[in-house]
């Protein structure tokens, strides 16, 4: 039987739950990167670990405070770099690679900037984006059909803000005017959550297609 090479996740919501792929992005695919540098699993966590704690938050420092300081570090200290050929277009690196190499793109920044949310006790999730520029979306979402990866942070009030680590000198809760009225995917474990992205503000800066999680 023929090894299987690439996985495809079009597949997400019809064939397989997303359930199936967090376990793939968030378990399988940080065990092959240790297996395949030969560094193990737990001293690849322990980097980001590490990494995170010389950025310097405290306990009191306030939600706005603690995401400054990690988008600070991510949006400036890792270098923006997209080398998206084969699986390089849909699939992150591991975070501990990321801070390495200092370079990321927009799914390698998102997703080490949610892994140091998380440390930081902070509630996010990675948003595809379909760019307004891009057109709209005709049919069902599909992975191919998004072109950029934020965050959706959420404050102690469960508020969403949209943040973009790769605006190098930008601030964290500025809309980039690229993303206004963009099409979005929410991922969240179990389901996910279709948007239309509007300006960040005090209140909710979403406006959701469908409440519903899918």
């Amino acid at each position: 039987m023929n090894e299987i090479k690439i996985i495809s996740f079009d597949v997400e919501g019809t064939l397989v739950t997303t359930d199936f792929s967090y376990a793939i992005w968030f378990e399988a695919i940080p065990k092959r990167y240790s297996a395949k540098h030969n560094i193990p699993f737990e001293q690849a966590k322990e980097e980001v670990i590490k990494e995170y704690e010389k950025i310097g938050i405290t306990k009191e420092m306030d939600f706005e405070q603690r995401v400054t300081k990690i988008f600070d570090y991510v949006a400036r200290e890792i270098h923006y770099l997209g080398i998206e050929y084969g699986l390089n277009g849909y699939q992150p690196r591991f975070p501990s690679k990321v801070i390495r190499d200092k370079y990321g793109d927009c799914k390698d920044k998102s997703t080490l900037m949610k892994v140091f949310l998380n440390l930081a006790g902070i509630s996010s999730n990675i948003t595809l984006v379909r760019t307004a520029n891009v057109g709209n979306m005709d049919s069902l979402p599909l992975i191919t059909a998004f072109n950029h990866a934020v965050l959706t942070v959420y404050n102690e009030r469960g508020i969403p803000y949209i943040v973009d680590p790769t605006v190098e000198y930008g601030l964290p809760f500025e809309l980039p005017q690229g993303l206004e009225t963009s099409f979005a995917m929410e991922i969240e474990k179990g389901g996910f959550r279709l948007k239309t992205i509007t300006r960040n503000s005090g209140v909710e800066n979403l406006n959701n297609v469908n409440n519903k999680v899918m």
